[in-house]
């Protein structure tokens, strides 16, 4: 999944192994933790079709300057 973030960064959340990313195109819902971090291997989206999936990756993408 790509989420683009409110101060325009964008970044790549990766799910577990046995989610599908398709179930959380139509959106998502999350839980704010105490902390207001986003955090692999302890958040989990879940999707309004009601799959949870637990997030194992997130990284920032960046531009290539040309």
């Amino acid at each position: 999944l790509i989420l683009y973030l409110r101060d325009r960064r964008m970044v790549r959340a990766q799910l577990e192994r046995e989610c599908r990313a398709r179930d959380f195109y139509s959106g998502f819902y999350l839980s704010r933790s105490s902390d207001g971090r986003l955090c692999v291997d302890r958040d989990v989206l879940q999707s309004r079709s009601g799959a949870n999936c637990k997030l194992s990756e997130l990284r920032q993408l960046v531009g290539l300057s040309r």
